[in-house]
């Protein structure tokens, strides 16, 4: 099943907006347009997430069932690896999974990616973001932590993201990775640049 033009116009819309709001950044020596492909890796996988979904290729995974409403961990695991994938782990830094919690009520959890140089969150990239539309409601790429960070306090070890398919990573996380992957490579037919071995 292909997506319908409606489907298609409001992912657009959503797409369009997290490329209009992320900043201009990445002034630490890394290659200018380092943000700008970030960004793009973070907008591909996304929007072939969608793809898959509305092709029914994702309906046995449950993290996507209300996608983006608890799928955080996946999504971000997902972009996580396809950043390594096109080598951008580069430098002084890499990228981590932040496992967090909020101390409300009923503990919601949140996970996010941040590309970090000792202790420091240089950059955050929170693809999920917009199930939480009281904070933000399209994807983040931005210096710094997520916005989300502000509510959710509670943080769990974090997680470098080239060995979480070893550590962290559920077999649902590994499957969502391997369909991503089969599809970019469709559609640049040429193999993916594995820069995380």
């Amino acid at each position: 099943m292909v997506m319908g033009k409606a489907s298609n116009r409001k992912r657009d819309r959503r797409l369009a907006r997290a490329e209009e709001e992320a900043p201009e950044m990445w002034a630490d020596g890394r290659p200018e347009d380092w943000g700008k492909q970030v960004r793009q890796a973070m907008l591909d996988t996304l929007d072939l997430i969608e793809q898959l979904r509305a092709e029914h290729r994702l309906d046995d995974l449950p993290q996507y069932k209300n996608y983006p409403a608890g799928s955080c961990g996946i999504t971000s695991y997902t972009v996580g690896m396809v950043l390594l994938d096109r080598g951008l782990n580069d430098g002084d830094g890499q990228w981590f999974l932040v496992d967090t919690n909020d101390s409300g009520p009923e503990t919601a959890t949140h996970t996010w990616l941040e590309y970090r140089i000792g202790t420091e969150a240089v950059y955050s990239v929170d693809p999920s973001i917009g199930q939480f539309p009281g904070i933000r409601k399209t994807p983040w790429v931005g210096r710094g932590t997520s916005p989300a960070a502000k509510r959710f306090t509670g943080r769990w070890p974090l997680q470098p993201v080239k060995t979480a398919d070893q550590e962290w990573a559920k077999p649902s996380y590994l499957e969502s990775l391997q369909r991503v992957r089969e599809r970019l490579e469709q559609s640049t037919r040429q193999p993916l640049v594995s820069g995380h071995e």
